[in-house]
């Protein structure tokens, strides 16, 4: 499969990434379904599928691909916490993100590849698209608001 390179000063630094637009070309089913059509059904595919794990509040099982969820967790207090840059360039001195609407927890994307038979698991990587990460963070701070909804932690 044919990659496309970034043209960049620093590519000893760039990581080769494949997306759906690349793994067309490596099907056999260019004749069948052309490559706009595969591209739109593919990316309503994950928006499904994120909006499932991300609202809905599930876990999902691929079948030979591992569990896709939402991860809490809580920071270690020896750590400091993430510094909020933009109230730090307004107000001059540095402000940190506390997080007092989810009690200091942060939350992110996690793919459980321990039940993977596959070689080199480590390697694989899943990354949300912009879109999809600050969908995460208005549905954070949605149910922050919402004592009623169900949280992260309580997953099925």
């Amino acid at each position: 499969m044919t990659k496309y390179r970034v043209s960049s000063k620093r590519k000893e630094l760039y990581r080769l990434t494949y997306t759906i637009y690349d793994f067309y070309q490596s099907l056999d089913i260019k004749d069948k379904i052309d490559k706009k059509t595969y591209i739109a059904l593919m990316s309503e595919f994950f928006t499904m599928y994120t909006h499932k794990v991300i609202v809905e509040r599930k876990r999902y099982k691929l079948p030979l691909l591992g569990v896709h969820r939402i991860k809490k967790r809580k920071p270690d207090i020896s750590v400091t916490p993430r510094i909020d840059f933009n109230k730090t360039r307004i107000y001059g001195t540095k402000i940190y993100h506390l997080n007092n609407h989810t009690n200091g927890c942060y939350f992110r994307w996690y793919w459980d590849k321990s039940n993977i038979r596959l070689k080199n698991k480590a390697a694989y990587g899943f990354e949300l698209t912009k879109k999809h990460t600050l969908f995460l963070a208005k549905e954070i701070f949605k149910k922050a608001n919402d004592p009623f909804s169900k949280d992260y932690d309580a997953l099925t």
